[in-house]
């Protein structure tokens, strides 16, 4: 197998208005593009935190944006719903 990733995240939200929430998040995990197990890849991690907004008060629908920090990049993201 090549081109592998393996990630986990933890994500902590706290409503700070009635449909807007503030949203704090970790992810680590593991990318390797060789034959080599997971494990043997490169460790990556971020850090991020971001602001949902609730679109209809009786759907759980959310637009969000986030920003991410790792040890090389900073990155914005921009979405629609939930990846999960």
């Amino acid at each position: 197998m090549d081109d592998d990733a393996l990630k986990a995240s933890i994500e902590g939200r706290y409503s700070v208005l009635p449909r807007w929430v503030w949203v704090g998040f970790y992810d680590y995990g593991w990318v390797n593009g060789s034959d080599e197990p997971i494990f043997n890849g490169k460790t990556a991690h971020s850090i991020g935190t971001g602001l949902r907004w609730q679109t209809t008060p009786s759907k759980p629908l959310h637009i969000g944006v986030d920003v991410a920090f790792t040890e090389d990049d900073t990155v914005f993201f921009i979405q629609l719903g939930e990846s999960f």
